[in-house]
Order: C-alpha cells, then structure tokens, then sequence
C-alpha cells in the first residue's frame, strides 16, 4: 500500500485565535507557530 516515494500526511495542526482591542497597535505573531511578540504593542 505505501510505495517508496510515498509521503506522511499530518491528521492534526494546531491553530490559535486572538481578540484584539481596536486600541491595541504592534502586536505581531510568527507565521512560523504560535509565538506572539509584544515588544511593539501600544495603546492608543
């Protein structure tokens, strides 16, 4: 059934939502996992 040239397909990826304030400016998180960076956040 699996060939040599065949390829592993994940079953599950993991995901996270975020709620922003409208006030909130900055913040920016890693198209590469779920790591958020908060040393640009302001407040207005």
């Amino acid at each position: 059934m699996i060939q040599r040239d065949a390829f592993a397909t994940p079953l599950y990826q993991a995901g996270a939502s975020y709620l922003l304030k409208p006030n909130v400016q900055g913040f920016k998180l890693s198209p590469y996992g779920n790591v958020a960076y908060y040393w640009n956040v302001k407040m207005k």
